[in-house]
């Protein structure tokens, strides 16, 4: 197995291997997510999500009252190209974590009945690898619905309107194009902590601890 070793003070205290740090990082990422889920709901105008929400939601029906203007188009080609990007992306590192754990998993015995997946009493560096995969290929499963309800977005808003006769229809749709988007990106950035819990689960803790704060930052309002 990869393994980083490191000298701290909090380094020598849990060792590197304790299941503690995944633990530990599982509690980060929980109350993370516990906060992204109920912050929007008890305190609206602190949540970034929801304020976001709030706005496409009344963006979408002014231009369903008014016509879609060029300023829509830019805006959903933008979409379009980020999403892209980012889907693109996810999928190659899943894909590339996958073949190189699995590929050298094969390359290792005569198929993959005879791997170690877990040995010292944790994964191997190959599980590991494939959970890396399994994150990525989970934000790009988000970024493809997050494409698809974009493109019903774009549709309704320029059906006539004896076809949806109101916009609700739109704002739900629209909001569910935010909702994978918002989900795809938060996963993908998962994608760090789990590429360093390749090299050691004291590591994982640290990219958690990083992730968390920097996703944090960005999805609730401290103060303003």
């Amino acid at each position: 197995m990869l393994a980083v070793s490191a000298q701290s003070p909090l380094w020598l205290v849990v060792p590197a291997q304790s299941p503690l740090w995944l633990v530990v990082s599982a509690v980060l990422l929980g109350g993370y997510v516990l906060a992204l889920t109920l912050v929007p709901r008890v305190w609206p105008d602190r949540s970034n999500v929801a304020v976001m929400g709030r706005a496409r939601a009344a963006w979408f029906e002014k231009l369903w009252a008014e016509g879609p203007p060029i300023l829509f188009v830019q805006t959903y080609r933008n979409w379009l190209i980020g999403l892209n990007v980012l889907a693109s992306a996810a999928l190659v590192g899943g894909l590339g974590a996958m073949s190189f754990a699995l590929g050298g998993a094969a390359s290792q015995s005569a198929g993959f009945d005879g791997v170690a997946w877990w040995v010292d009493g944790g994964p191997s560096w190959q599980a590991r690898l494939v959970v890396l995969g399994v994150v990525q290929l989970a934000a790009f499963a988000n970024f493809l619905l997050a494409v698809r309800s974009f493109n019903q977005a774009a549709i309704l808003v320029a059906v006539p309107h004896d076809h949806v006769p109101t916009a609700a229809l739109g704002v739900s749709v629209l909001r569910a194009a935010h909702l994978h988007h918002t989900a795809a990106v938060r996963i993908l950035c998962l994608s760090l902590p789990a590429a360093l819990w390749v090299f050691g689960a004291e590591l994982l803790f640290a990219g958690m601890l990083a992730t968390v704060a920097f996703l944090a930052r960005v999805d609730f309002r401290f103060g303003r």
